[in-house]
């Protein structure tokens, strides 16, 4: 094959891919505006009734009456032998008051001991009575319904963009400490991105840390946050600009428009996003009662101290989850005024998306240009599996889902230590801290966030051991400190938290105890085809609608063409680790396997997906240099 039809075949094939990003995009833009648009329309035509009932599920009869009758000094006793899912919840909507746990026969057995406290309630059986009469609660309190927390007041909403304004501020100057040459080579949205999301992730493990000592960031710090950080990036500005490697604008006439046209298709979605999660209440088990519940703990207790992480009787589901996002949660419910501003909280996950999505513009703009690069980032913006509700779950754009922080996380992570990937023409070394700092703060985010730091030390090993690599050990050195200055308080944590003595729930969150050759015999015997159909399928189906053309149809050209992008194999291992991971965990679940996948298979593939859109686009340019060549 002559040169000339090697360049035409490069030239014919990222046509197709980028006619295939297109046609996937628009779709997908149009299914998640339809979806935001009934989503609006059922909330203008609901009964205000039918919305309140909607917040607490069956719970919702018998709460108002316990909320009305208690002080939240007052404490509950709950009667269960085995905790369900509305049970669990009571501890959330009834926090800060005291719930406690107590068999049935733990029950019986006090009847000749000491009274029980009359300050209570008792639950048994789905109907609530009181003491010391254990007579049932009235009718009309167990009819009514449960009261919504507030809409987004003024305060609210500022301690948002207050929270917001402080993350830009404060992540751009601590990446101006720590990596100053990547935020030379990076694009300015790029640049805005990583800022953004290493000051949200960094204002979380500054509460996090706080947590050991019972305390609690309050205002002050969150204003010195924002007015430092906003100071020192101001007159950087100059210098990064003088510094910046200004790529071609692409190809004159139409494809100029493109990038705004995308510019306010992605502001459309963000602000749908943004609207859709300040106008509903917390509804979904995760973000209610594994983040959210957390940080109403940190507000009240002001650490891990407190009986709702050490009292082994009260209801607290995973309590040796990370807390880096509750903490988050937390300062911004502190600086709003309480935690019936909770839907100003969730206005922090729309912002999540936006750093998500300039962080991965900012590594396809430097590598494509303009035109290209915009059709990659309104792909992944589009993604219906981060927009659109199911019957289970939400989208995690608009509900307090911990899967969009970590996804922003791990493309931050490819985008400081992936060469090639932040740097035009491949040449910049990996930036150690920034690497090491997001890494961290993956980990500190979410439980899944070990493999991504698992994959980053193996991308960081296969970095420093290929030939002719020259280490910076001095830089390595400050990014394994770093790296363990972020981890140890995760450490930590599993060290000062209990975890076994719930009734209903006896799980120590062992989780390696399932990979007994036994359990792990039988879930390769009844989980593992299954989970491996599911994932395969997944990307065509469902939610994604036709998504995993575009990986296969990349695969595919990069095959046959024989390409191999800069860094390619790096983002492989980012991408395969992770995907291993969790069909493991699907494998050995203790869960029925279909019921598994139906709520975590999506939100899993959405922790990937941007490292997939960066790897299309690490092809596109491939594709682009050997047409040009």
């Amino acid at each position: 094959m002559t040169l000339f039809q090697r360049q035409q075949l490069a030239l014919h094939a990222r046509r197709m891919l980028l006619l295939v990003i297109t046609i996937l995009a628009a779709g997908a833009l149009v299914h998640d505006l339809q979806a935001y648009g009934r989503w609006a329309f059922a909330r203008l035509a609901a009964a205000p009734q039918q919305q309140l009932r909607q917040v607490a599920g069956p719970t919702s009869p018998w709460l108002p009456g316990v909320l009305a009758a208690t002080p939240e000094s007052a404490s509950i006793l709950m009667v269960a032998d085995e905790l369900a899912d509305p049970d669990w919840l009571t501890a959330y909507y009834l926090y800060p008051r005291a719930v406690h746990v107590i068999s049935s026969r733990a029950l019986r057995d006090r009847a000749g001991g000491p009274p029980l406290p009359e300050a209570g309630f008792l639950l048994r059986d789905g109907h609530l009575l009181t003491w010391p009469e254990l007579k049932p609660v009235p009718e009309d309190v167990n009819h009514s319904p449960v009261l919504p927390p507030e809409r987004p007041s003024g305060r609210g909403v500022m301690a948002l963009l207050l929270t917001t304004a402080a993350a830009l501020g404060w992540g751009g100057w601590l990446l101006l400490l720590i990596a100053p040459g990547l935020l030379l080579t990076v694009h300015g949205t790029g640049r805005t991105g990583l800022a953004l999301l290493s000051g949200l992730g960094g204002m979380g493990m500054v509460g996090f840390m706080a947590a050991f000592a019972g305390a609690t960031a309050s205002w002050w710090l969150t204003l010195s946050m924002t007015l430092g950080g906003l100071a020192a990036l101001w007159p950087a500005r100059r210098w990064f600009r003088r510094g910046e490697s200004r790529p071609s604008r692409g190809q004159p006439g139409a494809s100029r428009l493109v990038p705004y046209l995308v510019a306010g298709l992605i502001a459309i979605l963000f602000a749908a996003g943004m609207m859709r999660a300040m106008g509903e209440p917390m509804h979904h088990w995760d973000e209610r009662f594994q983040w959210a519940y957390k940080a109403k703990i940190l507000l009240h207790e002001g650490g891990i101290n407190g009986p709702s992480f050490q009292d082994l009787d009260r209801p607290h589901l995973h309590r040796r989850y990370p807390l880096a996002l509750p903490a988050l949660e937390a300062q911004l419910a502190r600086l709003a005024g309480g935690f019936s501003q909770e839907r100003a909280v969730k206005g922090l996950f729309p912002v999540f998306f936006l750093g998500l999505v300039l962080t991965v513009h900012g590594a396809l703009r430097q590598r494509l240009g303009s035109g290209p690069a915009a059709l990659l980032t309104a792909l992944l913006a589009a993604l219906p599996p981060l927009h659109l509700a199911t019957r289970i779950q939400g989208g995690p754009i608009h509900t307090g889902f911990a899967d969009l922080p970590l996804a922003a996380l791990a493309a931050a992570l490819a985008l400081c230590l992936v060469p090639g990937t932040g740097a035009a023409g491949g040449k910049a070394s990996p930036a150690w801290l920034a690497g090491a700092l997001f890494a961290g703060l993956a980990f500190a985010v979410k439980p899944e966030g070990v493999v991504f730091l698992v994959a980053a030390l193996l991308v960081a090993a296969a970095t420093i051991l290929r030939p002719g690599s020259r280490p910076g050990w001095r830089r390595g050195s400050a990014a394994a400190v770093l790296l363990t200055l972020l981890i140890l308080p995760v450490v930590a944590l599993h060290v000062a938290v209990p975890t076994v003595g719930t009734v209903g729930y006896s799980g120590d969150e062992n989780y390696l105890a399932r990979l007994a050759p036994q359990a792990l015999a039988s879930g390769v015997r009844n989980n593992l085809p299954e989970a491996l159909a599911a994932m395969a399928t997944a990307p065509f189906t469902g939610r994604w609608a036709f998504y995993g053309v575009l990986p296969l149809a990349a695969l595919l050209t990069a095959l046959a063409l024989r390409l191999r992008p800069t860094g390619s194999h790096l983002l492989a291992l980012l991408i395969a680790l992770p995907l291993a991971a969790d069909l493991l965990a699907f494998t050995v679940t203790g869960s029925d396997i279909r019921w598994h996948l139906g709520v975590a298979l999506d939100r899993l593939l959405l922790q990937v997906a941007p490292l997939v859109i960066i790897l299309t686009g690490g092809l596109m340019a491939r594709l682009e240099s050997r047409h040009r060549a």
